[in-house]
């Protein structure tokens, strides 16, 4: 058994999977005297959260922020409240401009305030685009580490072909 961030997880119980059951080893289980079956009584699984939301800032390198609109009623005026929630959110390519209606995904921590990431974009046509400036930007960035490759290893060669000359 390991400790992670989530609770105790059992090597048995695979990755992704919380135990809540008899089989988990609590630190209060083994020092109060109560059954360590008491608080632990069922498994189940980690469920990342999924949000639909807009996009309202795209001013920061490979991130965004995100509004995520939800409805609520109110439990004693039994009203209908709608609260909006700001999440950053990673976006790798910085490919989303304001208003666009993205899904994002609950992730590990990334830094202090980012632990959500763009799924997609929620227009298909749009998302479409968007996969193929991605795929550009990837063999971009290839092409552009070959180049840069190549010419610090013809500037090596060069500088040691001084150096053998000089010597």
């Amino acid at each position: 058994e390991r400790m992670s961030a989530g609770g105790w997880l059992s090597m048995a119980g695979g990755a992704g999977r919380r135990l809540l059951g008899s089989a988990a080893s609590s630190p209060l289980s083994r020092l109060s005297s109560t059954p360590a079956a008491a608080p632990f009584h069922s498994t189940a699984a980690c469920m990342k959260q999924r949000f639909v939301g807009t996009v309202l800032s795209t001013s920061m390198n490979k991130s965004v922020t995100v509004a995520v609109t939800r409805l609520w009623m109110h439990p004693k005026y039994k009203k209908v409240v709608k609260k909006r929630s700001k999440i950053m959110a990673h976006a790798e390519y910085d490919e989303y401009q304001l208003g666009d209606k993205v899904q994002i995904e609950q992730c590990r921590p990334l830094s202090k305030s980012k632990s959500f990431t763009v799924l997609r974009h929620m227009d298909e046509e749009r998302e479409g685009e968007l996969q193929r400036v991605r795929e550009g930007l990837s063999k971009e960035r290839e092409e552009k580490y070959l180049r840069t490759k190549a010419e610090w290893d013809a500037k090596r060669a060069a500088e040691e072909k001084q150096q053998q000359e000089a010597a």
